[in-house]
């Protein structure tokens, strides 16, 4: 029994091996693989990894040949002729001749070979140009030429924005504008201060009036115009520093006839030991305490000053009738004709100018 099923196993064993002999004698050969279509791939990406866009085409062209790879040889075309399109619009735009960038881009798109990302850049020559004549005029020193040339940027944003570095930059600029503009109502307010020193100086309160409105205009809580509310109503001394203090002076010059006496003490204190920086300043110390060397101290800071201004009239004469008038010497025979000659009036004259300090 165990014979039988040993010979039937092998019997059966030895069939299967016939069959296969005979299938694998009935199978056909594997056909020869085709080198040169692999060769022009290989071409294609070292062509296109150099940038030799002929060679490339070249290469594409021999795929194209190849009903296998013809459908592989167009995609590629296509990124070719997309980059040479590309690289025709980056020299243009590296000359910086945006009225030819245009008139290529209206020719291509014109003649239907234009590929939808260079169809994408048809706004890009205005945008370019409009940012090339912004650099052109940096640095900018006034807001308001700033803000016209930001204006012009504007129709382009969304062609610009798409720059990270650009968005950074349009970012710095619009920081720069407003520090132009502080500077700038910096600027309005020193001069309008400058302007009020000299009218409240001169005594010309209608034009302190007109200037002083248009501060309030650019600022309607300065300081000048509240230290005026204020200072009549306290004896304390406020210590401003830097641009603060010249509002402080002035405001003080203007209610000056409402301040407290022991304010208008301690405001003279403080700046007959500094340098006057300004007509009021200079004035304040002699407006407080009459004195002969603060008189002198405010001739010398008018004389210093190109415009050559005098001291205010009333100042003058309260100096002279307290320090010339009465030394001089009234019962000197020039003084005593009712009806003064030249030679009196000489004489008058003479003896006037050798009491006046020098």
């Amino acid at each position: 029994m165990l014979c039988q099923s040993t010979s039937r196993f092998f019997f059966i064993f030895c069939l299967c091996l016939a069959l296969m002999g005979a299938v694998g004698c009935r199978k056909q050969r594997a056909p020869d693989y085709n080198r040169s279509t692999s060769q022009a791939v290989a071409d294609v990406c070292a062509a296109l990894l150099a940038g030799d866009d002929n060679a490339a085409v070249l290469a594409i062209q021999k795929l194209q040949q190849n009903p296998e790879s013809a459908g592989f040889a167009e995609i590629t075309m296509h990124h070719v002729m997309r980059l040479q399109q590309l690289r025709a619009l980056n020299n243009i735009l590296l000359d910086g001749d945006y009225e030819l960038l245009r008139e290529w881009l209206k020719e291509t798109e014109d003649c239907g070979e234009a590929s939808v990302d260079l169809v994408a850049y048809s706004g890009h020559p205005d945008a370019m140009e409009a940012l090339a004549n912004y650099l052109k005029g940096m640095p900018y020193t006034t807001a308001e030429a700033m803000r016209d040339e930001l204006d012009k940027l504007q129709a382009h944003l969304h062609i610009l924005n798409t720059s990270t570095f650009f968005r950074e930059f349009y970012l710095s600029q619009h920081q720069r504008l407003t520090e132009l503009r502080q500077k700038a109502v910096q600027s309005t307010e020193a001069r309008l201060l400058t302007a009020l020193d000299k009218a409240l100086f001169s005594g010309d309160l209608v034009e302190e009036g007109k200037l002083a409105n248009a501060l309030a205009a650019i600022h309607p809580k300065h300081s000048y115009l509240q230290l005026q509310q204020t200072l009549p109503n306290t004896s304390s001394l406020p210590g401003p520093k830097g641009r603060e203090l010249q509002p402080l002076l002035l405001a003080a010059c203007r209610v000056w006839d409402a301040l407290p006496a022991e304010l208008k003490g301690r405001l003279a204190a403080m700046r007959r030991s500094q340098s006057p920086i300004s007509l009021c300043d200079a004035w304040l110390p002699f407006r407080e305490s009459g004195n002969q060397e603060d008189y002198l101290r405010l001739l010398a800071y008018c004389r210093k000053r190109p415009d050559n201004l005098l001291p205010p009239s009333q100042a003058t004469k309260d100096y002279l009738r307290h320090y010339i008038m009465n030394s001089i010497n009234y019962h000197a025979w020039c003084w005593q004709s009712p009806c003064a000659g030249v030679t009196e009036v000489l004489a008058r004259l003479h003896q006037a100018g050798s009491t006046t300090p020098k």
